[in-house]
Order: C-alpha cells, then sequence, then structure tokens
C-alpha cells in the first residue's frame, strides 16, 4: 500500500462534525441498529464456528500455551483488552493485548513455538494485523485471525482464520463484541481440549447474547442513564 492508499484509508471517515451532518445521522442510526441487534451477532458468530473452534481446540491440545498475544488497531486492539482476564484464566497463560503496528514492529522477538497470536481485523485487510501475524507464524506461533469479511486477505491468508458474524456500518459495537465472545469460545474450546473443566465459560457464553439485549433494551429510552451504561452496552 502506497503512501496515497494509506492516505485515504485514513481520511475514509465519511462523517463531520458539522450541524445536521446527515451522514452523521446515518451512522448514528445504524450504531443504534447495530447495538441493539448484539445478541444476534454474538448467537450468529459463535454458531458459525463451531467446526473451526473444535479444530483449533484440536491443534492446541498437546501444544504448550506459554503466553497469548492479541493484535488489533483501535477497537480491534481495546477488544483484546476486554477478554485479556478470561483468557488468562481459561488458558493458564499471560495475555498481552498490543497494538498491531507496534507488535508487528517491535514485538516478534519474544515470539516462538509456545506463543498463540491472535489478530482482529474487522475489514480483513488492516496490513499490520496481517503482516504481524504472518511473520509470528513464521517464527512458530500459533496464529488466529478474525475477520467480519469474507475473501479479505486475512481471511485468506491465516489458516486459523475465523468469521466474525457482525457488522459494523456504524461505529463499533457488534463487531467487537461478538469479537470478544468469539476469543472466549476459542480459549473454551482448547480448554475443553486440554481436558480442563470449560463449562462455566461455555455455560457463560450460551447466556451472554440475551443478557446483553437484556441490557441494551432496557437503557434504550432512559437518556439518563446513558453516560453510566454505554461502555457496558458497547464492551459487554
Amino acid at each position: 500500500m502506497n503512501i496515497e492508499q494509506l492516505l485515504t484509508e485514513i481520511r475514509r471517515e465519511s462523517s463531520s462534525d458539522a450541524a445536521g451532518d446527515p451522514e452523521r445521522f446515518r451512522r448514528v442510526a445504524l450504531t443504534e441498529h447495530e447495538m441493539m441487534s448484539q445478541g444476534e451477532a454474538i448467537r450468529a458468530t459463535l454458531a458459525a464456528n463451531v467446526v473451526p473452534l473444535a479444530a483449533i481446540g484440536r491443534d492446541l491440545a498437546d501444544r504448550s500455551i506459554r503466553r497469548v498475544v492479541t493484535v488489533g488497531c483501535g477497537d480491534s486492539w481495546i477488544a483484546g483488552h476486554g477478554v485479556r482476564p478470561a483468557l488468562e484464566a481459561a488458558l493458564g497463560a499471560p495475555c498481552e493485548p498490543i497494538e498491531a503496528f507496534d507488535f508487528a514492529t517491535y514485538g516478534l522477538d519474544t515470539i516462538d513455538d509456545e506463543t498463540v497470536v491472535i489478530g482482529l481485523s474487522s475489514s480483513g485487510k488492516t496490513e499490520p494485523v496481517i503482516d504481524g501475524l504472518t511473520d509470528a507464524a513464521e517464527r512458530g506461533a500459533y496464529t488466529i485471525g478474525l475477520s467480519n469479511t469474507l475473501e479479505s486477505p486475512l481471511m485468506e491468508q491465516c489458516p486459523g482464520a475465523l468469521h466474525i458474524r457482525a457488522t459494523r456500518g456504524g461505529w463499533p459495537t457488534q463487531s467487537s463484541t461478538a469479537a470478544m465472545a468469539l476469543m472466549l469460545a476459542m480459549a473454551a474450546a482448547v480448554q475443553d481440549a486440554k481436558g480442563g473443566d470449560a463449562s462455566a465459560l461455555s455455560a457463560a457464553l450460551v447466556a451472554l447474547p440475551d443478557q446483553v439485549d437484556s441490557v441494551a433494551r432496557e437503557f434504550l429510552n432512559r437518556p439518563d442513564r446513558w453516560p453510566s451504561v454505554l461502555p457496558a452496552l458497547i464492551w459487554f
């Protein structure tokens, strides 16, 4: 990607802060829809990935996991922070969310065959994520790519690709929460394959879509409580 293409990507924000900007109103409406259908996206994502998750569990069943790294840009990076405690508890290894450019540029020296690297890119085209996963795999790491976009470079180049069944027409909501649920399901699959007890995490994931939707519905018509509830709606 040349500098002009990079600048186009950076400037792709289509809305502005101008009063009455119709594009901003459109994106707000899309965000509301996506926020209010998070449960559906989480449920569809988990159902669609049962087979590949089981395959990942089998791959890692007899593999020593010393460290887990989650890689992404922006909200995709922050999603790793959201699931970090649960991943550590399920896999028994420290988990470190690293911004994708930092990881691809500075973070590869400590990667080895006892490392699991999870890369998240909604578009599936984020070059630092793809580069980081590619280089980590060359160092022996087990790599897993997550994306909303089928037939994207990330989905095609990463053997352990998982498809997030969510949209991102507005600002990130279900694209992030469904990805977080998918990472937790991956941890449960590995824990189960290693002979551990993943029942509590699996049960929590089954209950999660209804819980998220219940919180969203409860507060949709309570604008007075929005400042305190928006983080919960967006990040569980």
